[in-house]
């Protein structure tokens, strides 16, 4: 009896051991949106280039826009309607309306296309946030697909899903850095006085005091 009792607990002792080690994968995501870089290119006949495209354009710039917005104006070389110099004022007036928008990053060129309709081309690279690497959206959320076995679904994947949907200007997460490439010491200069413990000299000039007495 005693044998068996020692046998038993040997097993039940082995069985603990193997359960605490056995490793099984997390069914949660820990990973967060991602940024995806890519250059957009567009072309808008010249007949619907209108206040209304423009502000669409320059609302999507700044949201994702990464680089300067190039803008090219075809023409047809044998046209007599809409010449060469007719597509540079045009585009100095697209310039100006987008610096209304508060685009200013913006280089443009001309391109003659012979038999080609007047059209803008727009390209600039741009970032925009997706979902995380590896994540699809829950089973039955957003279609009638409920057959994707749901163990496959890692928990919280959704989530951020939604929330890579609703940022509003991607380019924000990539940062902003403060200062350009130029050194430190021209701006961090002002406070060697401080470092080396040098009294500031008084500021001269017309005190409150000076005035009042005039």
């Amino acid at each position: 009896m005693k044998n068996n009792l020692i046998k038993m607990t040997v097993i039940a002792s082995a069985l603990f051991v193997s359960a605490c080690t056995q490793y099984t994968p997390s069914m949660m995501s820990t990973s967060t949106a991602q940024l995806s870089n890519t250059t957009t290119m567009e072309q808008v006949p010249l007949a619907y280039i209108n206040d209304a495209t423009l502000s669409d354009l320059a609302s999507h710039y700044k949201a994702h826009g990464t680089s300067a917005l190039d803008l090219t104006m075809t023409f047809d070389p044998k046209s007599k309607s809409f010449t060469a110099m007719n597509a540079v004022h045009k585009l100095k007036h697209i310039t100006a309306d987008l610096k209304k928008k508060n685009v200013v990053n913006v280089t443009t060129q001309t391109a003659a296309i012979e038999k080609g309709t007047p059209s803008l081309l727009i390209s600039y690279d741009m970032v925009q946030a997706l979902a995380p690497l590896g994540c699809d959206l829950m089973p039955g959320l957003e279609s009638s697909d409920t057959t994707r076995f749901i163990p496959d679904y890692k928990f919280g994947c959704s989530k951020e899903t939604m929330l890579a949907r609703q940022i509003a200007r991607p380019k924000d997460l990539l940062g902003n850095d403060a200062m350009d490439d130029a050194g430190g010491r021209r701006a961090a200069i002002v406070t060697d006085g401080y470092k080396g413990g040098v009294p500031r000299a008084p500021i001269e000039g017309i005190e409150r005091g000076d005035l009042a007495a005039n």
